[in-house]
Order: C-alpha cells, then structure tokens, then sequence
C-alpha cells in the first residue's frame, strides 16, 4: 500500500472512530434536560417551598472559594412533600457516590444558569452552562440533622456538551481557549471572597456568554423558576426560540461525554503522513513503524538487571514485563485476581528503573488507586500523579510537585547499585537452573537422572557386565529390551540352568521337526543296546574287548594255546565273567552291539557343546538317555530359543551374564537396573553438578536467592528515587542563570502559587520536560489524558490501558499516539465497553449496553495475548474454580483448599421466600440486609472486620437495598453503629451496594449476592434475566462471582431448576449451573460440586476428589508414608495447580498438615527457577498451606532417611 493510500485510510479511520464519540441528541440530559429524574437529577428551586432564600443562599456559596456547607431540608421539616424531597435526595445521592467511586471523577455538580433555545430549526437545547462542583451529604449527627450540600474547593467547568452540540449543530465558531478564557473569568469571580452576589455573577455572566455564543439577549430570565418538565410541544416551541439564558439551578450528573479525546481527531486528522504513527497506526491496520514482537523470553537466561520489579511476581508477570520491553504492543489476558495491578505496577517500576515515562490509563477511578496505592507501599506514589478530568485537587497536584523540587535540597542517601546484586542473583539462578536442568535433561533418547534417581533401587551397586550394550540401548527402546528380556528369561531358565539334559546342546535352530524323531529313536535303540549289549565304560575299552574276543576265538593250535590264555585272563578281567569258547562265541556280538551304542552315543553326545560322557555303567547311561528322552518334550521351546538367539544376540548375551552371575532372581528388573545404574553413571559423569550430594545445600541457595531478590527490589526503589531527584535543578541553589535552572524557577513559582493558578494542559504544554521528569508516572482516564497532555508522537516511552475490554477502541487511539510502547490489559471474558453512568434519560437498563469493539478486540487481532495464570484473590478454591472451568477452561493456576471441609463453607445459600414486582424484591433485600447485619454482630468484640458488598442482577433490586440499608441506618441506632464500626475498619473498602453492571474492579472479603430473580405474586416465574440473558450478559455473571477473597453468601428467591435453558444466550444456562454449585458447596457434597464443573467444558480439566500420582517417584513417597501410618492424598487441586501429595493432619481429618512436592513433572514445568523455587512455595503458604521438597536424588540415597524428615516435619507442625 502506497503512502497515499495509507494516508487516505488513516483519515477515514480516523473520522469512523470520531463520530462514535460525541452523543449529541435529544437524549443527552446535559444538552437537552427534558425532565428532571431523581436518580440523575434535583431541583433546588423545590427547596424554596421548605425555606424562603435556600437557592439564593447555595448560588452566592457556590461563588466562593472554601464555602461552608449549607443545610438544604432539615429532618424537622414535615409532610408529604419534604418526604418526596428527601428521598429524593437520598437517591441521587446514592448514584452520584456510585459514580464518583467507580470513575474518580467529580460527578456531582450545580448546573446554573441554564441555556435554552434552538441550536438550529430542529435541534434544541436547554441545559446548564456552568457546573459548579458540590455534594450531598446527609448529617445524621448534627443538633439539627438533615440533608446538606458541601461545596468543594475546585474550580467550575464550562458543560462541553452544550457548548459541542451549539458548536457542531448550529455551526458556531468558538474559540479554542475557551475554558481557558472561562477559567481567567472565574478566577477574579471565586477569589474575590463573597464580593460577588449570585444576581452579580448572572448579569456579568449573560454579558461573557454573549461575546462566545450567539445569545438573543432579550429572552434572558434571570428570575428563579422551577425546571419543569418538557414534552415534544415544549420542545419544539423553545428550538423556534434564539440562545438564551434561564435562571435555573439543579444539582446532579451532567455528563461530559468525550469532547476532549473529539478534540485531539481534529488533530490527528491534520497529520500529514501516515508513517509515525507507532502502535495507533498499527491498530488502524497502517504501516505504523511500531517495533515488531520480540522472542519470547527465556527467563532463567534473561539477566536480572532487565528485570527490575518492585513488587512480587510470577512466571506469566514477568513475560509480560520483558515483552514490554521488546515489542511496540504487549497484549495481556488478565482474569479475575491474577494480579493485573501487580504486573501494572511493576511495569510501572521497571520503566522508570530505565528513565522511561509511563502513563496509565483507565476509565475506572478504582483501578488507579490500587496501582497507586501499590505505589504508595514503596514510597513511588510521591512520583506518580493521579490526574481526573476535572484536574480536581490541583492545589495538592502542585503542592506535590513542587515538594520534590524542594525536597532536593536534602542531599539522597547513597542507594546499592542494582547491578552487583543483579549479577549475583544471575549466578545464584545459574546454579539452580544447572542443578534443575541436569536433574532433567534427556539422555539416551528420554531419560533423565531425576527419573533415574526415582525408579533405581536405593544404593544399587551394579553386578553385571553389559559391555558396550548400556550405551547401545536408548531409554525409548527400553521397555520394548526389557520385554524382550522378560519373554525369554523364563524360557531361557528353564532350558538353559544347570539342571537341563539339553543345557548344553548345539542350535536346534536349522533342524526339522523329524530331528526329533530321530533323535528319539536313536535313543530308544540305545536303550534296547543297553538290556542285550555288553557296554564297557568307554568306547576305547570296547573297542578292546572286542579285539581280545575275536583274538580269542580266532587263535589255535599250541601258540594258539597260549595266547588263549592270555586274552581268557584279559577278558575275564575286563567283563568279570569266566571266560570259555560259547561265552566267547556269545559275547562277541553283544560286545560290537556294545560298539554300536558308543558309536551312536558319540553321535548323540555331538548334538552338545563340550558336555561330557557320562558316569561308567548301565545305570548312569540309562539314566542319561531317559532324561534326554523326557526333556526331549521342550524341543520346539529349545528350537525357539535357539532361533531367538539367532535374532537377539545381545539378549542373550545379558541373559548368559545373568545365568553366570545372578541368582534365582528377577533377571529382567535387575538388568533394567543395570542399565539405568550406568545411564545415571554416565550423566553424572558429564554433569559435575549432580556428584556427591547436589541437594544438601540447595535450600541455602534457595533462602540466598530470596535475600538477593529483595535487595534487588528495594535497591530499585531507591535507583528511582535517586535518579528522579538527580534530574531537578533545584532553583535558587546556585547562584547559575542558565536556561535549565530559570526554568525550574518558572515552574517552582508556578506551583506554589495561591492565585491565578494555571490550568493544568496550560502548565503541561510550557513545562511539560520538567513535570515529566518530576513525576515520571501520570494515572488517568482517557479524556483527562486528551485534556491535558498535548499530542505528541512518543511523550510517553510506556502507555499501560488497564480494563481494555470495557474501553472502546474509539476513546483510546489519541492517547496512543502519545506512546511509544503499549501494553494493553484486559480481559475478553469481563464487561464489554458500555456506558455505565449513561447520559440518556431512558429507563430501560439495556439501552446502554454497547456492541462497539473494546481496545481489547482490536488488539488480539494484531498481537498474540499473554495471560496471567495465576489466581491470587480467593482464600478458598471453591470461591473461584465456577469461573475458572466455566470462562477459562480450566487453565488458571489455583492452590488448592489446605482445609478440606471447612467448618464454614465458602459459599452459603440462604433461602429466601421473595417475589418479584417490577424488578425489585423486597423480601430478598430485607434477608441480604439481616445477613450483613448478623455478619457485623459476630465481629463485635473482635479485631476482624471483614471487607463487605452487595451485589444484585439489575439496577432496580440494587436502588431498593440502598433505599432500605438507608432506612435501617435512619431508624436502627444499632445497625448504624454496626455499620459505622464496619467503616472505620475498612476505609480502603467501605460497604457497598453494586450490580453486575459495576462491581468489575472491586473486591471484599465477603459479597453477598441477591439473586433478585422470583416468582410473581400470582407464583409465575417469567424466566426472563435482564441484561444477563443478553449477547455476552454471562461476562457479568464471571465479574460478579469472581469478587470475594474469604467468601460468598447466595440468597434466592428460587430454586436453580426454575431456570429453563430458553435463552439463545449461556448467561441463563451458566446462572443456572452457580446457583446449583453455590448450594453443592454450602451443602459441602464434593461429589455435586465435580458433576457441576464437569458440565461447564472438558470433564478431564476436574479432577475428582483426590487424583492418582503422577510419577514413579510419588508412588514411592506415598507408599513409604502410608506405610508409616499416614493418610496421604495424590494430585490435589481441582484446577491447572495441584500439589503432588498432601499429608492428612493426623489429628484432624478435615485438613492437611503438610504438601509434599516432588521433583517431577509440576517440578520441571515451572518456567523458571523463581517460580519452581520460590513463587510456587510462596503461592501455596499465602493460602495456608506448609510445604516441604524430596529430592529424588536424596531419595535414592537414603529413603527411609527422607521419610523421617517428612515425619520429622510432621510432628514440629503438630505440636506448633
């Protein structure tokens, strides 16, 4: 695409995306007030009819700087009408607290005066000009109580959107400075004390507001009036009216929409090449020049001083982290408590350690504060700035400023250098990694020493001489040998031990089956020679015999004579017989009978290798041919065996060293013995690491490396320190002019000024170097970041979006045209964007839900996602294993229960008997109120005041619970003190009453919900569910089930078979499924628990009670246990985390005292020594549990040693 082209695209991206962001329309309350609605809205002139002056007495407050707050309808004020008034006023009240904690920002303001008239023919206004900042309070404890406004100290803001929608629909010029211009006119107004009157500031006010906008001033009406409601007759009569001014004053939300972040597209648009444009352009699909995705990181091979967290971390943070270093957007997944402000503020950390400046940005206030309250902990927060919309607390903005200015006169204590303790944690985990690398390597095509170490016999000394077929054989070929040994080995002990006839014989392997037929009959004809034929005791001897009887019978005469004799006394001596011619005529044919059989004896005995002749007489060589002709039976096994010898002759080979060597043993265990013995001699040979007893001091490195890494964070603490300090030129220090130091003069005497203060944008646009350098850090929300910062490629190194996914896209191209690298957090699984405070008048709660795509959408589609793993916010798996298996498949790092059934259950259902009327049931919002006032009863007396919030499934049923826990802290001294001692206790997280709407960000240790849904009075049940039956409405079902640390309360008003599955979308359906899993836990049925979770996705991702072990090694370790009398549990954990074996607490069976981690599977698949070393134990002691590691090689040298240290250990926990 050529550079036109690209050009071309990026306007009319730009322009799509601008047109999204201003609502001006009939709807938007602050442009067109058509009625005033209690929730939004209050019209102070309704306070007249209670006290004469009360709206002339708050307009002349309003005008004065640190006003004093006024009462506006006292508690003695009675009757119908000041009833309406109050609840009135509780309820806005109520929505503007809401508002203000969600964004940060100022929502409350007096709207005075008021412009009315047509814009154009067709387009009207009428809405406040100026919003004044001020708040309800309600004084419970004043000698005359009632409803107050108190005026904050901030400057009055022009109301944008009017003064958009006249600009953009009446084509009006108006000056870009005119906030400026409005705030140097307030200025003389608010700093005069009082010397202005109300009617004063009006009349001088109708006079400015004619020079900007084209006023008819002869409509203007300065006298009181109420702000009646319009109708379309009203409406269309006021457009045929010019501009003019109305003297109306109501308190309450004017929304300010997005004019600022319009203001920087008009800007944008003017760029004249698309080329620079870094992670904006990217996201737009244009050439952007931004860096492209690095490797991803090793983290045992990245050196520590590119790793500079402050705060703890884990594997999934830290990729994160360096990734945000090496590619020009990181896209992070971060589910419900998987430390998401953690990475953020080490992000935050780790940038400024590099003199990088960072922004981060969110539109949820409550989300900045817990990343600068993370800063705080640390002493960081005195560099990073909160900036709102509104610039609210300007004053203490610059007062902080200035003091680190000022503070620079106090030389900075010398800080250690990070990089000797980086290069020392870099060794220390070179250490580690080489001990856990060697452990784990493969060798000889799979195996690894740990497995080795595991599966030898303890001490096994090797007694065999395999040779050179150790080396020969690989691990995978293993089993298939060992088979092969196991196959033949019985065979090969039954024909070839010391007791077989055929031990000895030469190969049957090429002989037919005929041979032993043959065989068989030669050995019978031996046996039949053996009854008739004379056998001497060798075939020497009969071959003699023979010769002396045929010398015998053949000799004659006289000599004849004499030699007969002779031979008579030799035969009689060989056979034993008197010798005499028929003996000798008979015995001759037995003799050569006899020779026979030696002959066929010899051919016999040459069917054997070396096998002698047996013992002389009958008798042996009887014996001898009847076991060669029994044993005969095993000829075919003999000849398979010889022609597997043929075919495996290293088989054999090991099989005639065990027949040499072993025992009546198994052969094949003890060969797989021996080859594993000289596997492990050979790794150990070539890794000097594992030599000796590698483990002995592991633990001490271990502690080292923890020493080392909480050196390292806080000598990042003071490296930051030191370097921003040593960045200011403190003024007046020296007696230098140059053009830095008047330039910090500038900016000193700018900040500590009480009056004519600059604007913030104005202060940024002259000093913008020095407050960055100041404060390298600014937390913001999108439109305060177009506001204030000017439109600069790359102002920041570092832009971090948190809460991407309820952040549309629209409202976050400018402020990453600031960035140079981006890294975008979310979570596609939570709220979709939506205007939450929305500035319509409409009742119907789905009119705001959007399908605009979030930052989040557009960003996976350029970027693969990391995700952050593990989940550090519930106490209790329960609390969190719905969602994980419901929306995240299972896969989030959770540490088990170390109590398995605890005495209260993590989630408890609470029956109600509600119904419910136009979205409200009052039953149900009277039991959640009894709930949470029994919960603060059983903390009195105690130090523990646990965190709490209510949370419903629409708008209505919340309104209702803040009406009625109101009311009971109106008419129940008790429940308002309860409440009260709750508030002291938790400032940081105040009681609250939430819907699913707007609980994301926040957490408690307890949420109660009130499921609201019921039947109605008639007892029908209309199946319908609001917002969580819409297109991705389950997202706020996983935002609200995912808030509470200890535990959760469940009160409903149904069973969870009421809900029939009619609804096209899962909320419903999953709704369905917690309902029945709450009730399974509160009834603590395990079993129910699993089928649940078993039915949100893949059945294998649960693991059912207690699992099976994993590896040969944990086989051991728990049968050694077992035997000792213990009850040990294998693979616990319902999610991606288990612990290898738990060990039941011997005097209470309901816990476990102690996990034992092996050095197996869970060991080798951590990511990096940190997280296999360290994060994982403390992961696990976080939640209770007492952890303690075997080695597999200390295992092998001495196992029953390393079961007493287990039961060692065991018995320190259950005396402690």
């Amino acid at each position: 695409m050529s550079d036109g082209e690209d050009l071309e695209r990026l306007q009319n991206n730009l322009r799509a995306y601008q047109e999204k962001l201003l609502h001006i329309n009939a709807g938007n309350r602050s442009i067109l007030l058509k009625k005033i609605r209690p929730k939004n809205n209050f019209d102070l002139a309704v306070l007249e009819q209670f006290r004469k002056g009360t709206v002339k007495r708050i307009l002349n407050r309003t005008l004065v700087s640190g006003a004093s707050p006024i009462r506006v309808l006292p508690d003695s004020a009675k009757g119908d009408d000041a009833d309406a008034a109050r609840s009135d006023l509780r309820k806005l009240s109520l929505n503007m607290n809401s508002i203000e904690e969600e964004t940060g920002e100022r929502a409350c303001h007096i709207g005075w005066p008021f412009i009315e008239g047509g814009a154009t023919e067709k387009f009207g206004v009428r809405g406040p000009l100026v919003l004044f900042p001020a708040y309800l309070k309600q004084n419970r404890g004043a000698q005359n109580p009632g409803w107050e406004i108190h005026f904050v100290d901030d400057r009055p803001v022009l109301n944008g959107a009017v003064i958009s929608a006249i600009k953009k629909k009446g084509e009006v010029d108006i000056p870009d400075d005119l906030d400026e211009l409005f705030d140097a006119m307030m200025e003389d107004v608010v700093s005069n004390g009082g010397a202005w009157s109300e009617f004063e500031f009006l009349a001088m006010f109708a006079t400015w507001i004619a020079g900007i906008l084209p006023m008819d001033e002869s409509l203007n009406d300065l006298s009181y009036a109420n702000a009646t409601d319009m109708g379309a007759e009203d409406i269309g009569e006021m457009r045929g009216q010019g501009l003019h001014l109305r003297n109306h004053a109501v308190i309450g939300s004017f929304p300010q929409a997005n004019n600022e972040i319009f203001k920087d597209y008009v800007k944008l648009q003017e760029i004249d090449g698309a080329s620079d444009l870094g992670v904006m352009g990217e996201l737009l699909g244009i050439r952007s020049g931004a860096e492209e995705p690095g490797e991803k990181a090793d983290l045992d091979r990245t050196q520590s001083i590119e790793l500079n967290t402050v705060f703890l971390s884990d594997s999934s943070q830290d990729e994160v982290i360096l990734d945000s270093k090496r590619s020009g957007l990181v896209v992070v997944r971060g589910p419900p408590g998987t430390g998401k402000s953690q990475v953020i503020a080490n992000l935050v950390c780790d940038a400024l350690t590099n003199d990088r400046k960072v922004l981060v940005v969110c539109q949820k206030r409550a989300a900045l504060d817990v990343v600068h309250r993370r800063l705080a902990k640390v002493g960081l927060d005195r560099f990073s700035i909160i900036l709102d919309k509104n610039n609210s607390n300007r004053a203490r903005m610059y007062g902080q400023l200035d003091a680190i200015i000022l503070e620079r006169r106090e030389p900075i204590k010398e800080h250690e250098d990070i990089m000797p303790v980086s290069k020392k944690i870099d060794e220390t985990v070179g250490h580690l990694s080489a001990l856990g690398g060697a452990l784990h390597a493969e060798y000889f095509g799979g195996v690894t020493a740990q497995m080795l170490y595991s599966r030898l016999k303890p001490g096994y000394v090797s007694r065999l001489d395999l040779g050179s077929i150790g080396t020969g054989v690989g691990y995978s070929d293993l089993e298939g040998y060992i088979s092969r040994i196991r196959g033949l080995e019985a065979l090969y002990k039954r024909l070839s031990n010391g007791s077989h006839p055929w031990r000895k014989r030469k190969s049957f392997a090429h002989h037919k089956r005929s041979f032993k037929q043959e065989i068989l009959d030669d050995i019978a004809k031996m046996a039949s020679l053996l009854d008739t034929a004379r056998i001497m005791g060798s075939l020497d001897m009969q071959e003699k015999l023979i010769v002396k009887l045929e010398g015998y019978e053949s000799s004659g005469g006289l000599m004849g004579g004499f030699k007969r004799r002779g031979l008579s006394k030799e035969i009689a001596e060989m056979t034993g017989a008197d010798v005499s011619e028929e003996f000798v005529r008979n015995e001759l044919p037995r003799a050569k009978d006899g020779a026979i059989f030696w002959g066929m004896l010899g051919d016999l005995l040459g069917l054997f290798d070396g096998r002698a002749p047996p013992e002389p007489g009958k008798a042996a060589l009887r014996s001898m041919l009847e076991e060669l002709r029994t044993s005969l039976d095993d000829f075919d096994d003999m000849q398979e065996l010889d022609l597997r010898r043929e075919d495996s002759g290293e088989v054999f080979a090991i099989l005639d060293e065990c027949s040499r060597k072993l025992e009546d043993e198994d052969w094949s265990e003890a060969v797989r013995q021996e080859l594993m013995s000289h596997w492990l001699e050979q790794i150990e040979g070539d890794n000097a690491v594992l030599r000796g007893s590698p483990f002995r001091g592991y633990e001490a490195h271990v502690e080292e490396l923890k020493v080392l890494l909480e050196r390292k964070r806080e000598a990042v603490v003071k490296k930051i320190q030191h370097d921003i300090a040593n960045t200011v030129t403190v003024p007046d220090i020296s007696g230098s002019m140059s053009p830095d130091t008047i330039k910090w003069r500038a900016l000193h005497e700018e900040l500590k000024k009480k009056r004519k203060v600059l604007p913030v944008r104005k202060l940024f646009n002259m000093y913008w170097d020095q407050l960055l350098r100041l404060s390298p850090c600014w937390l913001t929300s999108p439109e305060a970041a177009s506001k204030t910062f000017p439109l600069q490629r790359n102002l920041f190194d570092l832009v971090i979006v948190d809460e991407a996914s309820q952040l549309a896209a629209e409202r976050s191209l400018p402020f990453l045209y600031r960035a140079k690298n981006v890294v975008v957090a979310g979570d596609d699984k939570q709220l979709r964007p939506f205007d939450l405070f929305r500035i319509t008048d409409e009742d119907d709660e789905t009119e705001h839900v959007s399908a605009e795509k979030s930052l989040l959408d557009i960003a996976v589609v350029r970027h693969d996602p990391h995700q952050l793993a593990w989940h550090y916010r519930s106490e209790y798996q329960n609390l969190i294993d719905f969602s994980n298996h419901a929306f995240y498949g299972g896969r989030l790092q959770v540490a088990p229960n170390v109590s398995m059934d605890p005495s209260t259950p993590p989630i408890r259902w609470i029956p109600s008997n509600g119904t419910l009327v136009k979205k409200r049931n009052h039953v149900e919002a009277g039991d959640v109120l009894d709930e949470v006032q029994k919960i603060w009863e059983g903390c009195m007396g105690g130090e523990d005041w646990p965190s709490m919030a209510v949370v419903t499934f629409n708008e209505k049923q919340q309104e209702l619970i803040e009406r009625t826990h109101e009311k009971r802290k109106d008419e129940d001294p008790e429940y308002l003190e309860l409440f009260n001692r709750s508030e002291e206790a938790n400032k940081s997280e105040r009681f609250a009453v939430k819907n699913i709407e707007n609980i994301q960000g926040d957490e408690r240790d307890i949420i109660i919900f009130s499921i609201g849904y019921a039947k109605d009075p008639e007892g029908s049940f209309a199946n319908r569910f609001d917002m969580l039956g819409m297109e991705a409405g389950e997202n706020r079902l996983n935002v609200a089930i995912t808030r509470a640390r200890r535990s959760m309360v469940v009160v409903c008003s149904i069973e969870p078979s009421e809900i029939k599955e009619t609804s096209k979308n899962p909320g419903p359906r999953l709704l369905r499924y917690f309902l029945e899993y709450a009730k399974a836990v509160s009834s603590m049925d395990v079993k129910s628990q699993e089928e649940v979770l078993s039915r949100l996705g893949d059945p294998a991702a649960v693991r059912k009670g207690a699992g099976e072990t994993e590896s040969y090694f944990e086989d051991r370790v728990l049968e050694g246990l077992v035997s000792r009398g213990y009850a040990v549990h294998a693979q616990i954990g319902q999610s991606g985390y288990r612990i290898d074996l738990a060990v039941v607490h011997p005097d209470d069976p309901g816990k476990y005292v102690l996990a034992v981690e092996c050095d197996g599977a869970s060991y080798h698949s951590a990511k990096s020594v940190i997280e296999r070393d360290i994060s994982r134990q403390r992961f696990l002691e976080a939640k209770g549990w007492k952890f303690m590691r075997v080695w597999s090689t200390d295992w092998w040298r001495d196992p029953e040693g390393q079961l007493d240290d287990i039961e060692k250990r065991i018995g320190e926990l259950r005396s402690s």
